[in-house]
């Protein structure tokens, strides 16, 4: 990765340094033109004087494009701390981490292309908290909740592709509801106005009134 320039001038006729400007053009493309691949930031030009019997040395560095993603997690009961998600790439590589006490993490240094130049995408997926099933532990979301669909993000900043994107993808568990029909009959055929109590292990309790001539309640948006 090393280009030599020699027999360079240091200075000009009236005795004052010449100042030489480089710049990395990157790699040369069939029509002719050069550019630098997407996958790395642009290092800008740089100017050095020349010292007599000395090699000046100048370093251009490759780093990366690189881009954040954030996680925002919420949910119905307010329970967001860690919380598992893991965030696997279109190359393969898989991150995992946890929420903090306020439901929010971020994966830093994340690479935005792969190393053809082609646009990395993230699928984004709950795995939720360490559960014991059977006896043996798993990750998974608890059953009272609906389980969010994964998304899939890139990290493109479409306003400069050599800087990296900083994208925030959110997630909301939604607990779980279910209804319940009642039910009347009667040998006489009285059912209207008949009362019934619910209630539940946890606390629920509701009492309802079949209104009308079929005898049938529905009680909704029972957890």
């Amino acid at each position: 990765g090393v280009v030599t320039l020699s027999g360079l001038d240091i200075t000009k006729s009236d005795g004052s340094l010449i100042k030489y400007t480089v710049t990395e053009l990157g790699l040369k493309n069939s029509d002719g033109t050069y550019s630098i691949p997407k996958r790395y930031k642009y290092e800008g030009p740089k100017t050095v004087t020349l010292v007599a019997d000395n090699n000046v040395l100048v370093t251009f560095q490759n780093t990366a494009t690189v881009g954040r993603l954030n996680i925002t997690k919420t949910s119905d009961d307010g329970k967001v701390d860690n919380i598992w998600f893991s965030v696997t790439s279109s190359t393969g590589k898989v991150y995992k981490k946890t929420t903090d006490t306020n439901g929010k993490l971020t994966f830093y240094n994340l690479p935005v292309y792969d190393e053809d130049d082609n646009v990395i995408s993230y699928k984004v997926e709950e795995l939720g908290v360490y559960t014991d099933v059977d006896g043996e532990t798993v990750l998974m979301v608890p059953y009272k909740y609906v389980t969010p669909a994964p998304q899939t993000v890139t990290l493109v900043n479409n306003d400069n592709p050599t800087l990296g994107l900083l994208k925030t993808v959110y997630f909301h568990n939604a607990i779980k509801t279910g209804s319940l029909q009642i039910v009347k009959e009667s040998d006489d055929g009285i059912v209207t106005g008949m009362w019934f109590e619910l209630t539940s292990n946890t606390g629920i309790e509701k009492k309802v009134q079949i209104t009308d001539s079929s005898g049938t309640v529905t009680i909704n948006d029972l957890p």
